[in-house]
């Protein structure tokens, strides 16, 4: 099963993770305010019960959040029933020493793609936004199944397509012809791989960016610097920084808008019939887009914040839908949302219920 990638140049890289990057992040918190945690908290509750849990937070940057969820999500934990372990590749980063020595959290110094850390070792793998930065996706994420124990969970946060800093961006990368990683095209990568299995999405609010984000160009800096600074040529952030800068006043009325996606480490014997049994569904993929039309003609009855929970069921229900083994729970779900969506607008909701039964029939087997 193992897919085997070198390591990018630096130049193609764009960016080595260091000290500099840390020190932008506060400007980039500067520019919102409000997190996932009361999401995940209450998603967590249930992995109370295990008798023991051993837990990765990839991407831990300065160690803030870390210390966020050390401090709320896995305080009502007996400790003595949990491990921490915090991956983050710069190493100079006092920030993050001092919060893994006053909890005791152990701190491997490595990036997910490079790292020695023994199989089947942890029951949850955190990445709080963290995924944008990875450099080779399909590797990262078979590292992730390495890593993670049978039954394990990938708990995994980003920016949705509808997002402000999703639009702020692919403004950055647009003209560099670069592809924009949101919640959405990270479900669609993901059900590619077949490594994981999509259990359920939260989504998360945080409202506009705040007024004091433009009165300070260090925060506009900052803002430009962690979306893309990694993906853009050298010296572009500061050639851009006043495109930018209007950018950010044309979306800055547009909500954050997070996606907390909770995924299942597949099975092996499950990869193995995905293998056998993985040959395409004629007419899927036609069905798929003749639902996608309907939700768009429901959309544009929508409010813009239904408009955006339709897409949302809609992408969910296609990347299962397109999944190798897709679970008819889910897609039975998402189906009723979409159909239900368009009844409280007054939509015409029949066709769209046809077109939902008519991808579902596509996925029944055969005898």
């Amino acid at each position: 099963m193992s897919i085997k990638y070198e390591r990018p140049s630096t130049r193609r890289m764009m960016m080595h993770f260091d000290r500099e990057f840390l020190d932008m992040l506060p400007g980039f918190k500067r520019c919102f305010e409000g997190n996932e945690l009361p999401v995940l908290m209450k998603e967590m509750e249930v992995l109370n019960t295990r008798r023991q849990l051993n837990v990765l937070d990839v991407g831990s940057a300065d160690g803030d959040w870390l210390e966020k969820t050390t401090t709320t999500i896995w305080n009502p934990f007996d400790r003595r029933k949990i491990r921490l372990t915090a991956l983050e590749p710069i190493s100079e980063n006092p920030k993050l020493e001092k919060v893994c020595k006053d909890h005791d959290i152990t701190w491997v110094r490595s990036r997910i793609e490079e790292s020695s850390l023994e199989d089947e070792s942890f029951d949850v793998i955190t990445s709080t936004h963290c995924a944008y930065y990875y450099y080779n996706q399909p590797l990262a994420h078979e590292e992730l199944f390495r890593l993670l124990k049978p039954d394990g969970k990938l708990i995994v946060t980003l920016v949705s397509q509808f997002c402000v800093l999703n639009r702020l961006t692919e403004h950055l990368l647009d003209p560099h012809r670069q592809f924009t990683l949101n919640a959405e095209s990270y479900m669609s990568m993901v059900s590619k791989l077949g490594l994981f299995s999509l259990e359920k999405t939260v989504s998360f609010r945080g409202g506009t960016l705040l007024d004091q984000t433009l009165r300070s160009d260090d925060n506009i800096r900052a803002l430009e610097y962690i979306l893309a600074r990694h993906r853009l040529p050298g010296g572009e952030v500061e050639r851009a920084l006043d495109p930018f800068a209007d950018a950010v006043r044309k979306h800055q009325g547009k909500e954050r808008l997070n996606l907390v996606m909770f995924f299942e480490k597949a099975r092996l014997d499950q990869l193995d019939s995905q293998r056998r049994n993985g040959a395409s569904r004629p007419g899927l993929d036609e069905e798929v887009e003749s639902l996608r039309l309907a939700c768009v003609e429901v959309g544009k009855t929508l409010s813009d914040d239904k408009k955006e929970v339709l897409a949302g069921d809609f992408e969910v229900l296609a990347t299962e839908a397109k999944s190798r083994q897709p679970r008819s729970a889910l897609l039975t779900t998402a189906g009723e949302r979409l159909v239900q969506a368009a009844m409280e607008a007054g939509a015409e909701a029949n066709r769209l219920r046809q077109r939902v039964n008519a991808v579902l029939a596509k996925l029944k087997p055969t005898t």
